[in-house]
């Protein structure tokens, strides 16, 4: 595994690659008349990065059937901490996770075991 400090520094360059390509999406979308969805962006770097880290944290690139790995969780499913999404551990432990530091401290502490995602 890596420090803190490096996930950190990793996951934060993910997020501005992420930021980016979803601040480019809705350009392309406000050109539609109607608003509607006519791009949806979407690189092979985050998907390459995401795996990289997953890599260094002893976690196995969509690990869980229909929610990915705990960081394609956190990006996807809790849009970087910021939906009210929580993981109940087989323990009866639910962990909410707000920040890429409580994602960091999550993954050490359960490294990847199996959960319940609501």
């Amino acid at each position: 595994m890596i420090s803190k400090e490096k996930f950190v520094e990793y996951m934060q360059a993910i997020k501005n690659a992420f930021d980016k390509e979803r601040a480019l999406d809705e350009i392309l979308r406000s050109l539609n008349r109607d608003g509607e969805g006519i791009a949806m962006i979407y690189s092979d770097e985050i998907t390459t990065m995401t795996k990289m880290v997953c890599d260094l944290m002893d976690i196995e690139y969509g690990g869980y059937v229909g929610f990915g790995d705990d960081i394609q969780y956190f990006i996807y499913e809790c849009d970087w901490g910021n939906r009210d999404m929580a993981i109940e551990e087989a323990d009866g432990e639910v962990v909410f996770l707000k920040t890429i530091e409580e994602l960091y401290d999550y993954i050490v502490k359960y490294n990847n075991k199996k959960c319940v995602v609501y």
